[in-house]
Order: structure tokens, then C-alpha cells, then sequence
């Protein structure tokens, strides 16, 4: 994992993605014996555990939000360490696994743009059938993902960064709405 990325940031890649905090903790450990600081996003889900916390504060990687519980604690414990730390909600438009529901996401951002010791960086979906071109479901995917940001943007926050991409829908389902791409199993060969 080390060696793809080291040769990814040699290309060019503006950010790092990892599934579970020990591979961000694992890469940024890296990455600091080379004098390097890449910016690496933790797209696992965070769960309240302040070990969890104390890796994300002193790796300083972005994290991924989908619960408020969470949120306020990683707040509480960022607050008490005088840090704010880089989050990026997870919104569930259709995977099914993990993320604010459609019917909770506003009122979710509303409730995290009250706390002041995380900045809300970006925001986020992953398509759950994106390898199959023109597939019905991620184009509702896309559309739900799009009407919900834009109204969170109008109203409440703006985002840096907007992503929904995974390998599939950097294949098939490209749009300029979005600013970050995640190839995740392309990079691979699949």
C-alpha cells in the first residue's frame, strides 16, 4: 500500500484514500520517515473510540463522518486538545452500508456546522453499482446526491470537496458537479 501511494503522489495525486484508520495511521507513519505530509482521507466509518481520536489528531488525516454521536465526541476531544480536525460527511444514497439517510442529511449538516472544532471539508457518496454503464440506480444515485448538496450549499455550508466517483463512476457516470475522483480497484487492473 506505501509503495502505490508513494508512486501515486510521484504522479500528481492531490490526496490519499484509506478504508480503515490503521492504513492511515500506516501511511502518514510512513510518509513522515520521508519528510512528506500527503493529505490522507480515512473513508472507513470513525467509531467513537478516543484511540481512534487521538491517531486522527496526531496523523493529522481527514476522517469520514456518518453519525452525530461521533461527531460530538470527536469535537469534544479535539476541543480539550485545542485542534480542529478536517471531516468529510458520508451520505447514503443508495449503498445501503453506512451514512446520513436522504431523509436526515440537511438537518445532519445543520447539526454539524454547530461544531467548532470540525471544519466540514467535504462531502461524500459512493455508487453501489457504477461498473454497469447507464445503470438506473446510480444515475438516481447522482441526481439525490446533487439536489441534496446543492441545497446544503445554498443554505448552510459549502464544501471543498464533493465526491461520489468510485472506479465505476470514473468510468461511467463522469460530471463536473463533483471535484474529487477515488479510484479505488481500477488502480489495481479491475
Amino acid at each position: 500500500m506505501c509503495r502505490i501511494a508513494e508512486e501515486l503522489m510521484l504522479y500528481g495525486t492531490d490526496y490519499l484514500g484509506t478504508a480503515f484508520i490503521t492504513e492511515a495511521v500506516e501511511l502518514s507513519e510512513y510518509f513522515r520517515m520521508k519528510m512528506k505530509e500527503p493529505k490522507i482521507l480515512c473513508l472507513g466509518t470513525l467509531t467513537d473510540d478516543e484511540d481512534h481520536f487521538k491517531d486522527v489528531l496526531e496523523h493529522r488525516f481527514e476522517v469520514t463522518l456518518s453519525d452525530i454521536k461521533t461527531a460530538k465526541s470527536l469535537n469534544k476531544f479535539a476541543a480539550s486538545n485545542n485542534r480542529k480536525v478536517n471531516v468529510h460527511v458520508k451520505f447514503d444514497t443508495g449503498m445501503n452500508r453506512t451514512g446520513f439517510l436522504p431523509k436526515e442529511i440537511y438537518e445532519a449538516v445543520a447539526a454539524l456546522t454547530k461544531l467548532k472544532n470540525l471544519t466540514l471539508k467535504g462531502i461524500y457518496s459512493h455508487y453501489s453499482t457504477s461498473e454497469i454503464p447507464g445503470n438506473p440506480h446510480s444515475k438516481k444515485q447522482f441526481k439525490l446526491f446533487k439536489e441534496a448538496v446543492k441545497e446544503i450549499e445554498t443554505n448552510l455550508v459549502k464544501f471543498d470537496l464533493k465526491h461520489i466517483e468510485n472506479s465505476g463512476g470514473i468510468l461511467n457516470f463522469r460530471d463536473n458537479f463533483c471535484n474529487m475522483t477515488r479510484p479505488g480497484i481500477m488502480l489495481y487492473g479491475y
